[in-house]
């Protein structure tokens, strides 16, 4: 079940210990505001959202995620999809060049060229988890 992200925010302030004005005064905002966005009534704008998010600790992907989600659902959705799509693609890409690292772990193949290819592997897999992360943050501030 989806819990909605201002029951999220609530939950997670209250664990800490924070009362609603404390948080306030850590993301610098009424506290009226933080029981609007905890009740459902609001939703935040990105910067005091990424505000929020350093204040409680919170797992910044996944509640970036959920702010997008309860924005605009169909423009997530549509965005998830291409995601997913072009993730879909770059993994059909890739299967030569895993077909070559099988080889590479051939006993006649050399070693040195070998460690090359699996640091450029590595590197580019690391790039790659990269962009795909910063593809998947939102591009404008609101």
């Amino acid at each position: 079940m989806l819990i909605p992200l201002g029951q999220k925010i609530r939950k997670r302030r209250k664990e800490l210990g924070l009362k609603v004005y404390e948080l306030a005064n850590k993301v610098q905002v009424n506290p009226v505001y933080i029981t609007q966005i905890e009740k459902h009534n609001k939703l935040p704008s990105l910067e005091v959202m990424e505000r929020i998010i350093k204040a409680l600790n919170l797992n910044e992907d996944i509640i970036i995620d959920d702010y997008l989600k309860e924005k605009d659902p169909e423009k997530y959705e549509q965005y998830m999809a291409s995601v997913t799509k072009s993730f879909e693609k770059f993994s059909e890409a890739m299967k030569p060049l895993n077909k070559a690292f099988a080889a590479i772990k051939a006993p006649s193949f050399d070693p040195k060229t070998s460690q090359a290819l699996i640091k450029a592997y590595k590197e580019f897999q690391t790039t790659f988890n990269k962009t795909l992360k910063q593809a998947q943050k939102p591009k404008n501030k609101e």
